[in-house]
């Protein structure tokens, strides 16, 4: 079931892709979310369900940075909605700082050989508890699986509070921000 929602939100996504010239431009934040949820959907479904040692060795780890995107993009994409411009400011890349840091962490996964991941791999098929058996540069993998919630609940956070400032803020009287807030 978990692979055909995945497969699902890859549709999705690609048809967001394919209206993104007609559309808002702030939709290219919803592409890059839904692509980045799609991918840890896709990896869950690899390590407990498909039990394969390829899917799992190219799955786990490889695309570990791009899940600490999922709140900037939300939080972009929100803040675009309301404020009517989809670019981004310098302060704003920022925010891709912790994925940047996560990035340099699995480093030394990246480079390592294909038969290294394929017995991490299977190790993480025997005992999922190996799964943060692993070394990482400086931030552990216990660590590392406990900040991606925590940060993409901080965005969420952070969303919330900037759709209740624009509401206070809210003086048109066309149906436009009232849709958006609906959509929100």
């Amino acid at each position: 079931m978990l692979l055909y929602l995945t497969l699902a939100g890859f549709l999705i996504s690609i048809l967001v892709l394919i209206n993104l010239r007609n559309s808002n431009k702030a939709n290219i934040y919803l592409l890059f979310f839904l692509l980045i949820n799609n991918i840890y959907a896709l990896s869950h479904y690899a390590t407990v369900y498909s039990n394969s040692k390829y899917l799992i060795a190219t799955m786990l780890i490889h695309f570990t940075p791009l899940y600490l995107l999922l709140g900037p993009f939300f939080y972009f994409y929100v803040r675009s909605l309301l404020v009517d411009d989809y670019r981004l400011t310098k302060k704003d890349y920022l925010h891709f700082i912790p994925a940047l840091i996560i990035l340099i962490n699995v480093i030394p996964y990246l480079f390592k050989g294909v038969d290294y991941k394929l017995a991490y791999a299977n190790s993480v098929m025997e005992n999922p508890a190996n799964l943060v058996k692993f070394d990482y540069l400086f931030i552990s993998p216990s660590l590392n699986f406990l900040l991606r919630p925590i940060h993409a609940l901080i965005y969420v956070i952070f969303s919330i509070v900037l759709i209740y400032k624009n509401k206070l803020n809210l003086t048109e009287n066309s149906n436009q921000p009232t849709l958006i807030f609906k959509w929100l």
